[in-house]
């Protein structure tokens, strides 16, 4: 049996893309930076501004979960689950077929 299982790896692999996401909320949203308000004060009506047809977030740091759709998402997570087993599945009976006579003598 090929160590980590599927699920072990997936299970890691979904923790380590969640922790990516939640590095990329230390960044601050321009249009909420202090340093900003002041030319953003001077942007006529007419000029575009961040967002103006949508509300912004109380953050004033980026949430990449509130740009991503929870169907995708979940789409997403069952797409990377399948490939993991497919390659799991893929690579043991690689082993079986062309390392089992090898695999016997020496262990």
């Amino acid at each position: 049996m090929i160590a980590p299982s599927s699920d072990e790896f997936y299970l890691q692999m979904m923790s380590a893309i969640n922790d990516g996401l939640e590095c990329l909320q230390s960044f601050e949203r321009w249009s909420r930076h202090d340093d900003m308000t002041k030319y953003i004060n001077v942007l006529e009506e007419w000029d575009d501004k961040v967002a103006p047809d949508t509300e912004l977030a109380d953050s004033k740091y980026l949430n990449p979960q509130d740009l991503i759709d929870p169907a995708d998402s979940t789409s997403y997570r069952n797409m990377v689950k399948e490939l993991f087993d497919q390659t799991l599945y893929d690579t043991g009976m690689y082993i079986e077929q062309n390392y089992e006579r090898y695999l016997r003598i020496f262990w």
